[in-house]
């Protein structure tokens, strides 16, 4: 892996514009309005012989244990440990039994060219994939041409074609596909383009923020025109879900979500289990179940208990379970406090934290790397890198577009 200054496009907003993109968002973390841009280049070998694999073999891990924690004897203990409530543990495990399609996922590395270690798994309400599928594919193709980079050169991304695929393999052709998100740009243009792919696939689609859709009489979720939904992608994560069901329950005296999920009513995407494969605390259960994983970082429960005690001895990383964006993760250094670093924030930390192994990242002009290996369609499908000045990654990190060379 190495990285690259890089010369940006003279017309890369007007280009974007006329896609019908958000330029004022891409302003804000995409690469080419840096006042330092780079970009940054893989060998061939790097992608087939060290990311794919590793991508493989963490995802055929994930899916072992949550066929663990929904299948054992003891699968209550075991949701416990992973913080789900106990009105919604049924209806993991028949999301789980039935298995409810998954179409994308992604895990972030930090990888350095010698060593992969898993930092995290984004497997239920995953962004930056409009800038990994297109933008980045964009650039390659227009900076080759502009002979900016390597005419030679590809880019290890096939994420918008696998995204056609998986809907017209998971989805039911003669039913409406509704896509929904919250009301930020990023999470608004991520489903939009999702949307696109499943229309490319040849179905009906419609968008409505999470907040348009209600209940009728008979407990079917319904859009703003009333009509009934039955397959839903939502860029919504399901711990938001779950306390929002808990809330309805309290005022109207049943849970809906959970029902819909239990009875397979609707179709969601991502499905209920995605809950287990997306919290901190799958790194943890991962640990203990494959602690010599090479792509493993030592990670343990924050429980007072020797095993973590003993590793917040050392460089290590605190991340709320059901955290997104970086909030309240710290990084400790306890022999170095002035070092440590922590990203404030209240909404996360309740449920628990992990502890987790330090190890650095990457740094190019001030940058902390992270790479991001998306599984769509069940494979792995491509890379997407983003780059912050902070040693934790956050919203405000700039994407990264990458090339591969033989």
């Amino acid at each position: 892996m190495e990285f690259h200054p890089l010369i940006p496009r003279k017309d890369w907003r007007d280009e974007w514009k006329r896609l019908g993109y958000s330029v004022e968002l891409l302003n804000k973390y995409w690469i080419e309005d840096a006042d330092q841009p780079f970009c940054i280049s893989f060998e061939r070998a790097e992608i087939e012989d060290v990311l794919i694999p590793a991508t493989q073999d963490l995802n055929e891990m994930v899916l072992k244990l949550v066929d663990y924690i929904c299948t054992s004897s003891h699968s209550d203990q075991l949701l416990d440990r992973m913080r789900v409530p106990i009105f919604f543990r049924e209806a993991v495990r028949k999301s789980w039994q039935r298995r409810d399609d998954s179409i994308y996922g992604r895990f972030d590395f930090a990888y350095d060219g010698n060593s992969t270690k898993l930092l995290e798994i984004n497997f239920d309400s995953p962004v930056m994939i409009l800038e990994t599928a297109i933008l980045q594919k964009r650039w390659c193709d227009e900076a080759k041409h502009q002979t900016l980079i390597p005419k030679s050169a590809t880019q290890f991304n096939r994420v918008d074609e696998n995204l056609i695929a998986a809907f017209r393999k998971y989805c039911k052709s003669t039913e409406k596909i509704h896509f929904s998100s919250f009301y930020s740009a990023e999470d608004e243009q991520a489903a939009l383009y999702i949307q696109s792919k499943a229309k490319s696939a040849g179905f009906d689609v419609v968008f409505g923020h999470a907040d348009r859709f209600g209940i009728d009489e008979s407990g079917g979720l319904i859009d703003a025109a009333d009509t009934r939904v039955t397959q839903l992608f939502k860029l919504y994560p399901w711990t938001v879900l779950q306390e929002e069901d808990e809330a309805i329950q309290k005022n109207v005296g049943k849970f809906v979500f959970t029902e819909m999920v239990e009875s397979g009513r609707v179709r969601f995407f991502e499905p209920a289990w995605k809950f287990l494969a997306s919290s901190k605390a799958t790194l943890a259960m991962l640990w203990e179940m494959a602690p010599k994983n090479k792509f493993l970082l030592e990670t343990h429960f924050e429980d007072g208990t020797g095993a973590s005690e003993l590793l917040k001895d050392k460089a290590h990383v605190k991340k709320p379970i059901f955290g997104r964006g970086g909030e309240s993760v710290s990084i400790v250094f306890p022999d170095q406090p002035k070092q440590s670093e922590l990203v404030a924030g209240d909404y996360y930390g309740e449920e628990g934290f992990v502890v987790q192994e330090y190890t650095p990242l990457p740094i190019y002009m001030g940058h902390h790397v992270v790479v991001g290996s998306w599984v769509v369609n069940g494979k792995p499908s491509g890379v997407g890198i983003r780059a912050d000045r902070s040693r934790i990654t956050g919203d405000g990190a700039l994407f990264v577009p990458h090339y591969v060379t033989d």
